[in-house]
């Protein structure tokens, strides 16, 4: 069954809204499974409904059942919704239609019928008395006797409808004639003369005390079968009948424990004492509940108490109790001193003792847990365990929230969490920690959305500023929006040429999430602009494993790939001292020029050899530049040795760099730098020169 849903709605409401609207959809076995869920929520409610709420609970359950057919269910909630307000007119309807449904039809003219007197005009309980009639004359016609099995219920509904209907005599409603019915009439007549049969002929009116001690016994019988709620309930309304029996506040007081509803089992076991100050249970309750709360020195006290109350045989086992509160007291105080000097994993292991040592776990001790959790970076795992967690028994304490907001904070979800500060808050309008958590979330997003609306309009260093201040509001954070945050600002540092930072920001992003892709790409875009080529390959390859669907990724990855490819060349135009865009003529001049510094024939001997290599690379750079085709493909990356590879391939003789012969042949062949050919064949060389 789904959680219900958080907010200022108990549970119970909130499992009646998802009933009406699965009832509304068709999904009548999901409505009913709801309509349970708000029934068995209502010993844990921050306020129990009123009855006339409840009614409305088991009329629409009441309903659901019967849709599917589920008529012994039916006539249960009918009942249950009666028991309530034996006026309620709805229940008298749901009540007839169960009755059909089981078979039952002179019951169910009685149930209809009764309804009637409530409000004689009602056309749809007309409808059903014919029905009803027209059943039981088909029941006598064909001689069909009630199924065996149905007769223990038959005693019921005869025994509940007379003490209902007297329990409407006793609050004010005589029953008289149908009001469809002119008074006098042999019809009113009759009608009359039913009724006052059934309220004379069956057993008499319990007394109250009488009906308390059924209900205790109902009760009892709930609790052994697991059913708290319901045994609450029960208990409740024996309460209502016997306000002063002990014994029934003590039952209800152990039902509530079950539900982990300790606030109200201390105070009931607390009412039972006064009620009957030699009540030993009353005293254990009381101080088990006040344990599982935290609260141990009234728990303490309370042991004590019970143990000048307890019988001898008892003592042992009592000691041995109070024995805990002395164990759960020191873990947590071990606990809480480690999680203080910055040990989570001796305050985690301290509070799992304490948790372990009580059944159920003191709160106090889950709350540690939890708090160790958060404090060692366990995010998900301290709001998973907060689920549980519970203060006085109520899971929508101000404290559970205000500790679930934080833990939302720190995952990440920073709307989840805006919401569930709200909503401590509107528990506990002065609870510092509550508001102060809020203030700075609300500041961090608004600061997000300033550099966001900054940047859409251009203003590249408001943004930058904007972002910085949701950054520097919590500096030790590291989720999703900071990576977010460090993003957007190191896309303000691209806007604004400060791509140094850009980086840096980058790397805070993909340190607070790993998984951020954006992250990686913005950072790759920044090593692209610092000629980081390396960097970028990797970056956008990373980004390209993690999300292939990336815009632009394929574009950028092979942009960066190429040039890194470029930077692994002998840059020519470099070495000439030329622009990429060089003509004939500036080329030529370049390369005279070059050729001379780098003559062998014109440096000292020890420079010689270091000399005809850049000698070399400087007529491969002009045997490159020079040829129109191949500075072509020099441009779109190629290597030298690609270049010639390719010049074999399209049949224009073996190539592979360029031999020292011909480059002297080539520069003296006219003279000193003068014009010529580069005459002479070119031995061949495997690979070439980068």
């Amino acid at each position: 069954m789904a959680a219900a849903t958080l907010g200022s709605l108990d549970a119970w409401l909130a499992y009646k809204a998802r009933g009406d609207l699965a009832f509304k959809q068709g999904a009548f076995d999901l409505a009913a499974e709801e309509y349970t869920g708000s029934i068995d929520s209502w010993g844990q409610a921050t306020s129990v409904p009123e009855a006339d709420q409840q009614q409305k609970v088991y009329a629409n359950r009441c309903l659901a059942f019967q849709r599917v057919q589920k008529w012994q269910e039916s006539l249960e909630d009918a009942k249950a919704a009666l028991q309530l307000d034996p006026a309620w007119l709805k229940g008298w309807f749901r009540l007839g239609a169960a009755l059909l449904g089981l078979q039952l039809p002179q019951e169910a003219i009685i149930a209809f019928e009764t309804g009637l007197e409530l409000d004689g005009g009602n056309v749809a309980l007309q409808q059903q008395v014919v029905e009803a009639k027209q059943l039981l004359k088909a029941q006598q016609t064909s001689g069909r006797k009630k199924p065996a099995a149905s007769q223990a219920v038959l005693e019921d509904v005869r025994n509940f409808l007379v003490g209902t209907i007297a329990a409407l005599k006793l609050n004010g409603n005589p029953m008289p004639a149908g009001q469809d019915d002119p008074p006098g009439t042999k019809a009113a007549k009759r009608r009359a003369n039913r009724h006052r049969k059934a309220a004379t002929t069956g057993p008499k009116p319990k007394t109250p005390e009488e009906e308390a001690e059924e209900l205790k016994a109902k009760g009892n019988a709930e609790y052994k079968e697991g059913r708290y709620t319901a045994a609450y309930n029960s208990y409740s309304a024996a309460i209502a009948k016997a306000p002063n029996a002990a014994a029934y506040y003590g039952n209800r007081a152990a039902a509530a424990m079950m539900l982990r509803n300790y606030k109200v089992a201390a105070d009931d076991s607390t009412k039972a004492t006064q009620l009957d100050a030699s009540y030993h249970r009353g005293y254990v309750r009381a101080a088990k509940a006040y344990l599982c709360m935290g609260k141990l020195d009234m728990a303490d006290r309370l042991y004590e108490e019970a143990l000048q109350q307890c019988p001898p045989d008892g003592a042992a086992q009592l000691r041995a109790e109070r024995n805990l509160v002395h164990t759960v007291r020191q873990r947590l105080d071990l606990g809480r001193a480690a999680l203080a000097r910055g040990d989570p994993r001796e305050a985690q292991w301290h509070a799992d003792a304490a948790v372990r040592a009580v059944t159920p776990s003191p709160e106090t001790a889950i709350l540690l847990r939890c708090e160790a959790l958060l404090a060692a970076q366990k995010h998900a795992e301290a709001l998973s365990e907060s689920r549980g967690l519970t203060i006085e028994g109520d899971a929508q304490a101000p404290e559970v929230l205000t500790f679930q907001a934080s833990a939302l904070y720190l995952s990440g979800n920073m709307t989840m969490a805006q919401k569930m500060y709200e909503a401590a808050l509107s528990k506990d309008p002065d609870m510092a920690a509550c508001k102060k958590g809020l203030k700075r979330l609300r500041s961090q997003n608004s600061s997000k959305e300033a550099g966001n609306t900054a940047f859409k309009l251009g203003r590249w260093q408001e943004a930058y500023d904007h972002y910085t201040t949701a950054l520097e509001a919590d500096p030790h954070l590291r989720t999703t929006f900071v990576a977010q945050c460090a993003c957007n600002r190191a896309a303000t540092c691209m806007k604004l040429s400060r791509h140094e930072e850009a980086v840096k920001d980058a790397n805070m992003a993909v340190e607070a999430d790993p998984g951020f892709t954006k992250g990686y790409l913005r950072r790759g875009n920044a090593y692209l602009a610092l000629e980081q080529w390396e960097d970028a390959v990797r970056d956008f390859e990373k980004v390209k494993d993690m999300d292939s669907s990336t815009p632009d990724i394929d574009s950028l990855l092979k942009e960066a790939k190429l040039a890194l490819k470029k930077s692994k060349r002998v840059d020519y135009y470099k070495l000439l001292e030329v622009s990429s865009t060089a003509d004939e003529t500036e080329l030529k001049k370049a390369y005279r020029r070059a050729a001379l510094k780098f003559h062998p024939d014109k440096v000292a001997t020890e420079e010689r050899e270091a000399a005809e290599k850049q000698f070399k690379l400087v007529g491969e750079a002009h045997a490159v530049l020079a040829d129109p085709e191949k500075r072509q493909k020099y441009d779109q990356g190629w290597t030298l040795e690609e270049i010639d590879q390719g010049h074999c391939c399209g049949g224009h003789g073996a190539g592979g760099g360029v031999d020292m012969d011909d480059l002297f042949a080539h520069m003296f062949a006219g003279g000193m730098f003068g014009g010529g050919g580069t005459g002479g064949g070119r031995r061949p060389r495997p690979g070439g020169f980068y």
